[in-house]
Protein backbone atom coordinates (compact mmCIF):
# COMPACT_ATOMS: atom_id res chain seq x y z
CA UNK A 1 0.00 0.00 0.00
CA UNK A 2 1.20 3.60 -0.15
CA UNK A 3 1.32 3.91 3.62
CA UNK A 4 3.67 1.23 3.79
CA UNK A 5 5.41 2.21 0.92
CA UNK A 6 6.02 5.76 2.40
CA UNK A 7 6.84 4.24 5.71
CA UNK A 8 9.42 2.29 3.97
CA UNK A 9 10.67 5.20 2.32
CA UNK A 10 10.67 7.17 5.50
CA UNK A 11 12.56 4.14 7.73
CA UNK A 12 15.43 4.00 4.60
CA UNK A 13 15.74 7.74 4.72
CA UNK A 14 15.77 8.23 8.72
CA UNK A 15 18.67 5.02 8.64
CA UNK A 16 20.53 6.70 6.04
CA UNK A 17 20.81 10.04 7.68
CA UNK A 18 21.74 8.23 10.84
CA UNK A 19 24.60 6.70 9.06
CA UNK A 20 25.84 9.52 7.36
CA UNK A 21 25.41 11.35 10.70
CA UNK A 22 27.73 8.78 11.99
CA UNK A 23 30.71 9.17 9.66
CA UNK A 24 30.50 12.54 10.76
CA UNK A 25 30.43 14.34 14.10
CA UNK A 26 27.58 16.53 13.78
CA UNK A 27 25.28 15.79 16.98
CA UNK A 28 22.35 17.50 16.41
CA UNK A 29 22.05 15.67 13.00
CA UNK A 30 22.50 11.87 14.74
CA UNK A 31 20.19 12.73 17.32
CA UNK A 32 17.71 14.23 14.47
CA UNK A 33 18.30 10.91 12.93
CA UNK A 34 17.52 8.96 15.51
CA UNK A 35 14.32 10.88 16.71
CA UNK A 36 12.83 10.05 13.30
CA UNK A 37 13.93 6.22 13.75
CA UNK A 38 12.12 6.21 17.10
CA UNK A 39 8.83 7.11 15.24
CA UNK A 40 9.16 5.23 12.59
CA UNK A 41 10.03 2.11 14.31
CA UNK A 42 7.41 2.74 16.41
CA UNK A 43 5.09 3.02 13.74
CA UNK A 44 6.54 -0.42 12.12
CA UNK A 45 5.66 -2.08 15.13
CA UNK A 46 9.90 -2.66 16.11
CA UNK A 47 8.93 -2.03 19.41
CA UNK A 48 12.22 -3.38 21.01
CA UNK A 49 14.53 -1.22 18.27
CA UNK A 50 12.83 1.79 18.80
CA UNK A 51 13.38 1.51 22.61
CA UNK A 52 16.97 1.13 21.52
CA UNK A 53 17.15 4.10 19.86
CA UNK A 54 15.66 6.28 22.90
CA UNK A 55 18.28 4.91 24.93
CA UNK A 56 20.87 5.99 22.43
CA UNK A 57 19.65 8.92 21.92
CA UNK A 58 19.62 10.24 25.21
CA UNK A 59 23.34 8.57 25.63
CA UNK A 60 23.83 11.42 22.48
CA UNK A 61 22.73 14.22 23.69
CA UNK A 62 24.00 14.13 27.10
CA UNK A 63 23.44 17.57 28.64
CA UNK A 64 22.34 19.68 25.66
CA UNK A 65 18.72 20.56 26.26
CA UNK A 66 17.47 21.15 22.85
CA UNK A 67 19.08 17.93 21.60
CA UNK A 68 17.36 16.06 25.04
CA UNK A 69 14.23 17.77 24.31
CA UNK A 70 14.25 16.25 20.57
CA UNK A 71 14.40 12.43 21.98
CA UNK A 72 12.32 12.57 24.74
CA UNK A 73 9.77 14.31 22.23
CA UNK A 74 9.63 11.47 20.37
CA UNK A 75 10.20 8.73 22.84
CA UNK A 76 6.75 10.44 24.83
CA UNK A 77 4.75 10.23 21.22
CA UNK A 78 5.91 6.49 21.02
CA UNK A 79 5.15 5.49 24.24
CA UNK A 80 1.87 7.20 23.52
CA UNK A 81 1.24 5.07 20.68
CA UNK A 82 1.93 2.29 22.25
CA UNK A 83 -0.81 2.63 25.54
CA UNK A 84 2.30 3.40 28.11
CA UNK A 85 0.45 6.76 29.24
CA UNK A 86 2.53 6.82 32.20
CA UNK A 87 6.18 6.57 30.36
CA UNK A 88 4.45 9.13 27.43
CA UNK A 89 3.34 11.66 30.26
CA UNK A 90 6.68 11.43 31.89
CA UNK A 91 8.60 11.99 29.00
CA UNK A 92 6.73 15.46 27.00
CA UNK A 93 6.18 16.69 30.73
CA UNK A 94 9.68 16.27 30.71
CA UNK A 95 9.97 18.36 27.53
CA UNK A 96 7.45 20.98 28.34
CA UNK A 97 10.14 21.74 31.05
CA UNK A 98 12.89 21.96 28.61
CA UNK A 99 11.26 24.20 26.24
CA UNK A 100 10.71 26.49 29.04
CA UNK A 101 14.22 26.22 29.84
CA UNK A 102 15.58 26.82 25.93
CA UNK A 103 12.51 29.55 25.09
CA UNK A 104 10.94 27.15 22.80
CA UNK A 105 7.59 28.69 22.58
CA UNK A 106 6.80 26.01 19.53
CA UNK A 107 7.94 22.97 21.02
CA UNK A 108 6.27 23.77 24.22
CA UNK A 109 3.02 24.32 22.22
CA UNK A 110 3.25 20.77 20.64
CA UNK A 111 3.68 19.15 23.87
CA UNK A 112 0.89 20.63 25.82
CA UNK A 113 -1.01 19.74 22.61
CA UNK A 114 0.41 16.13 22.86
CA UNK A 115 0.09 15.70 26.78
CA UNK A 116 -3.84 17.06 25.89
CA UNK A 117 -4.74 14.57 23.69
CA UNK A 118 -3.54 11.93 26.11
CA UNK A 119 -5.96 13.46 28.77
CA UNK A 120 -8.44 13.04 25.94
CA UNK A 121 -7.89 9.29 25.51
CA UNK A 122 -7.66 8.86 28.99
CA UNK A 123 -10.78 10.66 29.66
CA UNK A 124 -9.55 13.10 31.83
CA UNK A 125 -11.80 16.11 29.42
CA UNK A 126 -11.39 18.69 32.04
CA UNK A 127 -7.38 18.40 32.36
CA UNK A 128 -7.23 17.95 28.69
CA UNK A 129 -8.69 21.35 28.42
CA UNK A 130 -6.16 22.55 30.53
CA UNK A 131 -3.52 21.37 29.14
CA UNK A 132 -4.25 22.44 25.23
CA UNK A 133 -5.45 26.12 26.55
CA UNK A 134 -2.01 26.83 27.62
CA UNK A 135 -0.94 25.81 23.98
CA UNK A 136 -3.63 28.12 22.82
CA UNK A 137 -2.89 30.91 25.05
CA UNK A 138 1.03 30.83 23.55
CA UNK A 139 0.30 30.18 20.53
CA UNK A 140 -2.55 32.78 20.26
CA UNK A 141 0.56 35.62 21.34
CA UNK A 142 2.81 34.06 18.78
CA UNK A 143 0.28 34.62 16.37
CA UNK A 144 0.97 31.21 15.10
CA UNK A 145 -2.41 30.24 13.18
CA UNK A 146 -1.65 26.71 12.55
CA UNK A 147 -0.76 25.72 16.18
CA UNK A 148 -3.69 27.34 17.39
CA UNK A 149 -6.31 24.98 14.84
CA UNK A 150 -4.21 21.98 16.70
CA UNK A 151 -5.01 23.36 20.00
CA UNK A 152 -8.74 24.16 19.54
CA UNK A 153 -9.57 20.87 17.68
CA UNK A 154 -8.74 19.00 20.67
CA UNK A 155 -10.83 21.98 22.81
CA UNK A 156 -13.58 21.50 20.66
CA UNK A 157 -13.67 17.75 20.80
CA UNK A 158 -13.39 18.27 24.76
CA UNK A 159 -16.59 19.91 24.67
CA UNK A 160 -18.29 17.27 22.38
CA UNK A 161 -17.63 15.03 24.88
CA UNK A 162 -18.84 17.28 27.60
CA UNK A 163 -22.16 17.70 26.37
CA UNK A 164 -21.26 21.69 25.43
CA UNK A 165 -22.20 21.82 22.11
CA UNK A 166 -22.55 25.60 22.06
CA UNK A 167 -18.68 25.91 23.03
CA UNK A 168 -17.70 23.50 20.78
CA UNK A 169 -19.58 25.38 18.31
CA UNK A 170 -17.45 28.48 19.46
CA UNK A 171 -13.89 26.26 18.65
CA UNK A 172 -15.24 25.40 15.16
CA UNK A 173 -15.99 28.49 14.19
CA UNK A 174 -12.49 30.08 15.32
CA UNK A 175 -11.01 26.57 13.74
CA UNK A 176 -13.02 27.52 10.74
CA UNK A 177 -11.78 31.28 10.38
CA UNK A 178 -8.68 29.93 10.79
CA UNK A 179 -8.12 27.34 7.86
CA UNK A 180 -9.88 29.99 5.64
CA UNK A 181 -6.70 32.59 5.98
CA UNK A 182 -3.69 29.61 6.18
CA UNK A 183 -2.81 27.34 3.38
CA UNK A 184 -2.29 23.84 3.49
CA UNK A 185 -2.45 20.51 6.19
CA UNK A 186 -4.95 18.55 4.51
CA UNK A 187 -4.85 17.08 8.06
CA UNK A 188 -6.44 19.98 9.97
CA UNK A 189 -9.37 20.13 7.27
CA UNK A 190 -10.13 16.67 7.33
CA UNK A 191 -10.12 16.71 11.49
CA UNK A 192 -12.23 19.58 11.26
CA UNK A 193 -14.78 18.33 8.86
CA UNK A 194 -14.81 14.80 11.17
CA UNK A 195 -15.92 17.74 14.12
CA UNK A 196 -18.12 19.43 12.61
CA UNK A 197 -19.61 15.75 11.69
CA UNK A 198 -19.93 14.84 15.36
CA UNK A 199 -21.44 18.28 16.39
CA UNK A 200 -23.79 18.30 13.55
CA UNK A 201 -24.85 15.15 14.63
CA UNK A 202 -25.49 16.45 18.21
CA UNK A 203 -27.36 19.39 16.88
CA UNK A 204 -30.01 16.78 15.39
CA UNK A 205 -28.17 18.35 11.76
CA UNK A 206 -28.37 15.06 10.43
CA UNK A 207 -27.66 16.55 6.54
CA UNK A 208 -25.10 18.37 7.66
CA UNK A 209 -23.18 15.76 9.27
CA UNK A 210 -23.67 13.49 6.37
CA UNK A 211 -21.74 16.07 4.38
CA UNK A 212 -19.37 16.56 6.55
CA UNK A 213 -18.78 12.90 6.59
CA UNK A 214 -18.42 13.07 2.98
CA UNK A 215 -15.87 15.91 2.76
CA UNK A 216 -13.48 14.29 5.61
CA UNK A 217 -13.57 10.61 3.48
CA UNK A 218 -12.63 12.83 0.67
CA UNK A 219 -9.85 14.49 2.08
CA UNK A 220 -8.70 11.13 3.74
CA UNK A 221 -8.86 9.04 0.41
CA UNK A 222 -7.80 11.71 -2.61
CA UNK A 223 -6.50 14.91 -0.39
CA UNK A 224 -8.71 17.27 -1.91
CA UNK A 225 -8.54 20.54 -0.37
CA UNK A 226 -12.39 21.92 0.32
CA UNK A 227 -11.60 25.67 0.43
Amino acid sequence: STGTCNRTRSQSCSLLALEISEKCDFWSEKCDAIAQCILIEGLEGNHKKAKSYIKIGHELAGNQLALVAQVLHSSGLFYSGIGDWKKAKKALTEVSQVSIKIGNKRLFEEVKVDLSRIEFLQGDFQKSLTSSASALQSSRLRGDVQSQITALSVQAACHLKLGNIKKAWTKLDQIRLGLEHQSGDIASFMNYSALMAMASFKRQEIKKARNFVKRAETLMTQGNDPY
